[in-house]
């Protein structure tokens, strides 16, 4: 009986020796209220009560507590990450009972069905899908630290963001000259400048210009931007970057408008109009400009207009590494995700005429039967045989090699 399981205990305590078996087997099968009443009876200590199992709703408010440091534009994507959650698993999900097979099949569902703010398109881009994996795995890893779970169902997806020629659109110098006419005031035509001329983030970079940052001297007029992306860097996201002949009449005229030390302080925002506006009204405001001028709306908008901007730099004879500087990128980042080819490169090239060197051109040369199967690399017209096929006096034709020398040989025909 109890009774004597207690008086057992409250000798044990007195002795200070262990309970017998049949004590403990006692104990072990009072309900946690029962047990609770003999704590301190012979040495017994309270049971340790396990911890709850966490829902996903928990793990992604104590995630976000725990990084409340961030930007607000950080925030704002461990939001949609949190939205495509609750949308697949529901909010009072637990997380133990999200295993790899269940990571799975929500990647693949992010893939097909995870838009949720584009009305005609349920899918998502590779690169969205990935970034929302990537943070996934953050919120997961958080848990593992935590004690909640002891491995991660996101840890064998990949994460890494690559360069989507697909979404890529170069922005014409047409298109621009087209937009630019039809702005309507100067902040509006200087934000399409700096995008499609140097390169400007926008809006983040934008909202971080001042005038004292803007020096219009001939000599080295330039621009000291401030990156919000990249001020965890050694640089704090600060470089600076050319003002271009093409781009300085933007930048005149909206010093002329804002006269810097004399209607405004020096150290004003550029574009005050924007300083605390919201992303969508900027994109508004250049959407209502496009729509104006009869141009339609290429995806990707600002980013687009940058990676055309650094194509036009590259393409105008500027060392990479110093494009990478102005724009604030490594010179691996602009090859990856910023240099695309291009099809007026392509036409360009095929109609450049041939060089007039006195020999005719490669693709006028006479071709042979056994030469023609052989391909463009080492048949009959290629220059490794025009360099070594020797022309035969006074017959005006050429006397083919029988043996063919591969293309990149050191080694003489």
């Amino acid at each position: 009986p109890a009774r004597t399981h207690i008086a057992h205990l409250i000798d044990c305590g007195e002795r200070k020796c262990p309970p017998h078996m049949t004590t403990l087997d006692w104990l072990a099968s009072l309900s946690d209220a029962d047990h609770s009443k003999t704590v301190g009876l012979g040495g017994g200590e309270s049971r340790k009560q396990p911890e709850s199992r966490k829902t996903v709703r928990q793990l992604y408010d104590a995630f976000v507590e725990f990084k409340s440091d961030q930007k607000s534009t950080t925030l704002a994507t461990y939001r949609r990450t949190w939205n495509a959650l609750k949308r697949r698993f529901g909010e009072d999900h637990y997380i133990d009972s999200i295993d790899s097979i269940a990571a799975a099949e929500f990647v693949r569902w992010l893939g097909t069905s995870g838009n949720d703010r584009v009305k005609k398109r349920t899918t998502l881009d590779r690169n969205i899908v990935r970034r929302r994996t990537g943070i996934c795995r953050q919120v997961f890893r958080f848990a593992i630290k935590r004690g909640w779970i002891t491995s991660n169902p996101f840890a064998e997806f990949a994460t890494t963001v690559t360069a989507n020629p697909e979404r890529f659109h170069y922005v014409p110098q047409s298109d621009l000259t087209r937009t630019l006419d039809f702005a309507d005031n100067a902040t509006m035509r200087g934000i399409f400048a700096l995008s499609r001329m140097i390169g400007l983030r926008i809006p983040s970079e934008i909202r971080t210009l001042r005038w004292c940052d803007v020096d219009l001297s001939l000599e080295d007029g330039h621009l000291r931007i401030t990156a919000p992306k990249t001020e965890h860097h050694d640089k704090r996201g600060i470089r600076t970057a050319p003002l271009l002949p093409e781009l300085r009449p933007y930048i005149q005229d909206l010093w002329d408008l804002a006269q810097p030390g004399y209607d405004v302080p020096i150290d004003s925002p550029v574009f005050p109009r924007f300083v605390d506006a919201s992303d969508s009204a900027i994109r508004s405001a250049a959407l209502k400009i496009l729509k104006r001028a009869k141009i339609p709306v290429w995806p990707n908008l600002f980013s687009n207009s940058r990676k055309s901007a650094i194509i036009d730099l590259l393409s105008a004879g500027h060392d990479v590494v110093d494009v990478a500087d102005w724009v604030g990128n490594s010179p691996k980042t602009i090859w990856d995700f910023y240099t695309f080819a291009r099809s007026e490169n392509r036409r360009r090239a095929a109609s450049t005429p041939a060089p007039s060197n006195g020999r005719p051109h490669a693709g006028h040369l006479p071709s042979t039967a056994d030469g023609a199967d052989c391909g463009p690399l080492c048949g009959p017209n290629s220059p490794v045989q025009q360099e070594s096929a020797p022309v035969t006096k006074g017959t005006g034709t050429r006397k083919r090699h029988d043996k063919r020398v591969p293309v990149g040989s050191d080694k003489p025909a």
